[in-house]
């Protein structure tokens, strides 16, 4: 195997993790590793001070590791970098010393490949916002893991992957505790980017671990006028067309062209974005919808047509929906929850206006997730109803059964209608899951990591459990020994963090 050359940095808490579980031999091996997969390890001098071990540690850890002094005005530059992003308040000096040692090594080597080890929250988003696409960030249990399936020898491999078991206890301790420092928010941001990807033009839905993905665009569902449709979004692509289809779309060009106007709007919040300036984005994106509905209103009276207007309804409710989808993604990340579900709303409206059924119905999923991670669970209850009623019409069996687990686990929580929870979690488990037991599992699998992420580690294992059990039950292997790891996860944070009253209550669930 060839070695990787690429450049390590650092930060204290990888070896104080490494302290922690007390691995053996491992500055030996680390050493080692370092040398067989061309790993050029380096730390920033007060970083290295922050190592709190025996003098032997330090001394020996020093030699194979590039311990780089860091002046003061040094770290001033960066952190007047890290204002022009509209950072108030970035990570402490020591921190932000390794991401000054991560300028110099960029800079010095640009064809190579640099990782920033971290756990901390706050030093890696820092360092992304400065560094996009040149500093990768690993956690301490992934750069482990990297070594472990890299490294050719079978006893380092065989040593790595022990030491890496026992990290992710530390890892997962770590993050618990540091989550209580950030926001909800933080976790609800996870939980959007966890159920869908912004694109360009899509949202794409991801189901836990199974190639089940299907693309929820943001254009036109089902449309009578399909032909000219596509040859209006080829023209605001400025693609060439030749005479015969200009034609078709010749009364609206001038509504296609204020689409490509509007356009900018989404160019420019993305711009911000980038930028960290996510107010800035969201007042963009408002200006963008508010082009749109104006524009939408001149069509109803301008164009002489009915075929011309629904055209032109269909592209510009598009736009709309896709404008409010980003701008709720935003306002949660800003904490402006209520807003954001107003949003949602108005996105899955204009995504019902041009019949696009996958996306309405994905837009009220989220709706419901998120009002039930907010604790506000008689809301979140009417929100399952109504998905779970949508989920029925357009008959989407997963989404159905998303939706009635969810809505259990709200009712349960409330705590005034158990009864009602019991009888649906019974129902589950009696439904004839032979023709959709790779949905079931999907389903369990899914909610547990949406617990787990936020904090409810107790319901995380029961789900887990319920998709374990299934998978079992049509001898799954593959898929019961990532559930079997998940379910090791969950009880890790329950033993660490403790049991909730709501955890508790759902265990009887």
């Amino acid at each position: 195997m060839s070695k990787l050359n690429e450049i390590i940095v650092f930060d204290a808490n990888f070896f104080i993790c490494l302290l922690s579980i007390r691995a053996k031999d491992i500055l030996k091996n680390l050493e080692r590793a370092g040398i067989e997969l061309g790993l050029n390890y380096n730390i920033s001098e007060v970083v290295f001070n922050e190592v709190k071990a025996p003098s032997t540690y330090r001394q020996r850890l020093s030699e194979f590791v590039n311990v780089e002094q860091i002046l003061p005005s040094e770290i001033d530059m960066i952190k007047s970098k890290l204002s022009e992003f509209k950072v108030k308040f970035p990570a402490q000096d020591p921190d932000l010393s390794l991401l000054v040692l991560s300028e110099r090594l960029i800079a010095n080597n640009e064809e190579i490949t640099i990782h920033l080890v971290t756990d901390d929250f706050k030093l890696a988003k820092n360092a992304s916002l400065l560094f996009k696409n040149k500093l990768n960030i690993l956690s301490l249990s992934s750069f482990l893991l990297k070594i472990q399936r890299t490294i050719p020898d079978k006893q380092l491999r065989y040593y790595f992957k022990s030491i890496w078991k026992k990290s992710l206890n530390y890892t997962l301790s770590y993050m618990i505790e540091r989550s209580k420092i950030y926001p909800a928010e933080q976790k609800i941001q996870w939980l959007i980017e966890r159920a869908v990807s912004v694109t360009e033009s899509s949202i794409l839905t991801k189901d836990s671990n199974l190639n089940d993905n299907r693309d929820v665009k943001f254009g036109v569902g089902f449309s009578k006028h399909n032909e000219e449709i596509k040859i209006a979004e080829m023209y605001m692509e400025n693609q060439n067309l030749p005479s015969s289809k200009e034609e078709l779309i010749s009364n609206i060009t001038y509504f296609l062209e204020n689409l490509k106007i509007s356009k900018e709007y989404v160019i420019k919040a993305r711009e911000a974005i980038i930028k960290n300036e996510n107010s800035e984005a969201i007042s963009y994106l408002k200006k963008g919808n508010g082009f749109l509905i104006s524009l939408l209103q001149l069509a109803a009276g301008k164009l002489e047509t009915v075929k011309d207007f629904e055209i032109v309804q269909q592209l510009i409710c598009s736009e709309i929906s896709k404008m409010e989808f980003l701008r709720a993604f935003l306002l949660v990340m800003l904490g402006r929850v209520s807003v954001a579900v107003n949003s949602l709303e108005r996105a899955a409206l204009f995504s019902t206006i041009i019949h696009n059924n996958e996306t309405c119905l994905t837009l009220n999923y989220l709706k419901a997730l998120i009002l039930l991670f907010h604790g506000l669970y008689k809301n979140a209850i009417l929100q399952y109803n109504f998905t779970e009623e949508l989920a029925d019409i357009y008959s989407d069996e997963k989404l159905r059964l998303k939706c009635a687990i969810g809505k259990a686990i709200a009712l349960y929580i409330e705590g005034e209608e158990r009864a009602t929870a019991m009888g649906i979690m019974e129902e589950i488990a009696n439904m004839d899951l032979e023709k959709n037991f790779l949905d079931a599992i999907i389903v369990f699998s899914e909610l547990g990591d949406y617990f787990l992420a936020l904090g409810h580690s107790q319901i995380a294992a029961n789900l887990y459990n319920e998709a374990l059990e299934i998978s079992i039950d049509y001898k799954l292997n593959v898929r019961s020994d990532m559930l079997i790891e998940k379910l090791k996860r969950a009880y890790i944070s329950t033993v660490l963090n403790g049991y909730s009253a709501e955890d508790i209550t759902i265990g009887k669930l």
